[in-house]
């Protein structure tokens, strides 16, 4: 992938951190951040895939509809576009809705399921953070809502 591709493709990088992440020349807010494939090099690609604190997925766009049912697997299909506009929401949801949206859950995951980490204040150290059952239940609600909007376009 080269700054003057022709792909149409996409990366998204989703970032659980509730607050602002640079990596690789790029600034990435909280949630999913969505780019056009001919925004990024190979260099800034492999950078940002050997990163463990954000998630970064490769989308090429189809012209074919998809025959597998967006719930397959458990898991909300690739062919349901989900956007959250994060604007207004508790900012301590942020991580919570992006591992949401990473994981693409058809079903209410647990509190277990959504647990992340975070750096800790001393070099190398991390903290895990596992939300509140009433967290989840919030971010479920704005996770859940931007899937029927999604299915419903």
């Amino acid at each position: 992938m080269s700054k003057n591709s022709t792909d149409t493709g996409c990366i998204i990088v989703t970032n659980p951190r509730g607050q602002k992440y640079r990596r690789a020349g790029l600034t990435f807010a909280p949630g999913k951040n969505k780019l056009p494939a001919s925004d990024i090099n190979e260099q800034q690609l492999k950078t940002l895939s050997g990163d463990p604190h954000i998630s970064v997925q490769t989308r090429q766009a189809s012209t074919q509809p998809s025959s597998q049912s967006s719930l397959d697997d458990g898991r909300v299909g690739d062919a349901v576009a989900i956007e959250v506009d994060l604007a207004g929401i508790d900012e301590s949801l942020h991580p919570i809705i992006a591992i949401m949206l990473e994981q693409r859950f058809a079903k209410k995951p647990t509190v277990d399921e959504l647990e992340y980490q975070v750096p800790g204040e001393e070099d190398g150290q991390t903290i895990t953070i596992k939300p509140t059952a009433e967290q989840r239940n919030a971010a479920w609600k704005v996770f859940s809502n931007a899937v029927k909007q999604g299915q419903s376009s």
